[in-house]
């Protein structure tokens, strides 16, 4: 059977068969669509579960999924994954010039595209900038290109979390532009529609309109977000058990329904706390020993070979010190170094260094990231300043045997 018909087949069935567990699962609402041509789908991303959620939004329409490389890493269940879907991969931490090729080369050949412009899921439920060559791809494929907005998903499953919450989610196509629109339009303008057209602020949707996200196990795994403790601004001693996130210095916070802490102090939302620990992040505002900012014991730093194979290079401590060095074992990655850098789920940090491409992740978790990946947007926004030091240096990421 012809590829692109055995993917059509598939679609359907997937759709039929998945769509009635996806409504229940997460109270999904959604507008089905049935496009006649070609087109460019492009959404934001609120979970894991959007392409399955975009997908039976448009059930009689196969599209190719620009999908997180790492499940071509999957064994025989990503050798399936591709046979049946054909998604587009992307490594997250490197540039995305090669996915936005094959993206045209897909609609070229008569097939069509969904393309989640963040580039991962959001963490504060407030929409990201939308890559920066959204505008040129949308315009350079000569199909139509469809803007899609999932709303809710942020609090009824955040990135973080381990469990879905009964709060409801909707899907509807917000604008559809032809081939003609676009090109009467800039690139910027094209940009700045699609970024406009799937903006969402769950938090303020939430506030403007009261909704509890009821679920069990409300707060788990919510230290893989947050890492900073208000109350004795130490790294790395906050811990999550069922609805509550506590450090050993005393607090002591519930996570409720409605996406707020109990008691409302030092914060009432995960934002307020998100923002202030990323000021303080920023500022060098919290604690720490000697020369290490921060560190996390039992770390996998890995190497991702153009097969999609992953060739372990050292387990050990990760430290990160105050010249921007990332330190594993004997590995010295100097952030400054690092030209993309990304989190896939909530757990795993991809990072480039030159044309070699890297993974960390824990061998046993729950590991905070994010402190390591705004570390580095802190680095790269001064790198010009050289406020980190020793940017002479050059990293040594060990090779291991073969």
């Amino acid at each position: 059977m012809h590829a692109s018909k055995r993917h059509g087949r598939v679609w359907r069935v997937l759709c039929r068969l998945l769509h009635r567990y996806l409504e229940r699962k997460f109270c999904y609402r959604y507008e089905k669509n049935f496009p006649d041509k070609p087109c460019l789908v492009i959404s934001n991303h609120v979970t894991n579960w959007d392409p399955l959620l975009i997908a039976i939004s448009f059930p009689r329409h196969f599209m190719h999924f620009v999908a997180s490389e790492h499940i071509f890493r999957w064994g025989l269940l990503s050798r399936l994954i591709s046979y049946l879907v054909a998604p587009i991969p992307r490594a997250k931490g490197a540039s995305g010039t090669e996915t936005a090729m094959a993206c045209i080369q897909k609609i070229r050949e008569g097939g069509s595209v969904c393309l989640f412009a963040e580039g991962e899921v959001t963490w504060n439920g407030i929409s990201q900038p939308v890559f920066p060559g959204t505008g040129m791809l949308a315009k350079g494929c000569g199909a139509t290109v469809i803007t899609y907005r999932l709303e809710g998903g942020a609090l009824s499953l955040p990135r973080w979390a381990k469990t879905i919450r009964k709060g409801g989610m909707e899907g509807r196509v917000v604008h559809v532009y032809t081939p003609d629109m676009l090109k009467s339009m800039s690139v910027q303008e094209i940009t700045d529609a699609i970024q406009q057209d799937i903006h969402t602020d769950a938090l303020k949707r939430c506030q403007s309109s009261p909704k509890a996200y009821p679920g069990k196990r409300l707060a788990e795994h919510l230290e893989c977000a947050l890492f900073l403790c208000p109350q004795c601004k130490r790294i790395g001693g906050l811990h999550s058990h069922g609805d509550f996130i506590s450090c050993a210095c005393g607090l002591s916070l519930r996570y409720t329904d409605t996406a707020s802490f109990d008691p409302p102090h030092p914060f009432q939302n995960f934002r307020q706390w998100d923002d202030w620990q990323m000021d303080c992040l920023q500022k060098g505002d919290f604690l720490h020993q000697d020369s290490t900012l921060f560190s996390d014991d039992q770390v996998i730093l890995a190497e991702i070979l153009p097969s999609h194979k992953t060739r372990a290079v050292l387990t050990g401590l990760l430290e990160l010190d105050q010249e921007g060095c990332m330190r594993c074992g004997e590995a010295r990655i100097y952030l400054h170094e690092v030209s993309h850098m990304a989190i896939v789920q909530a757990d795993k940090l991809f990072f480039t260094i030159g044309d070699r491409y890297y993974e960390l992740r824990p061998k046993k978790g729950p590991i905070n990231f994010r402190k390591y990946l705004a570390a580095w947007q802190c680095i790269k926004k001064k790198d010009g300043e050289k406020q980190y030091g020793l940017f002479s240096r050059q990293s040594n990421v060990m090779e291991s045997d073969d």
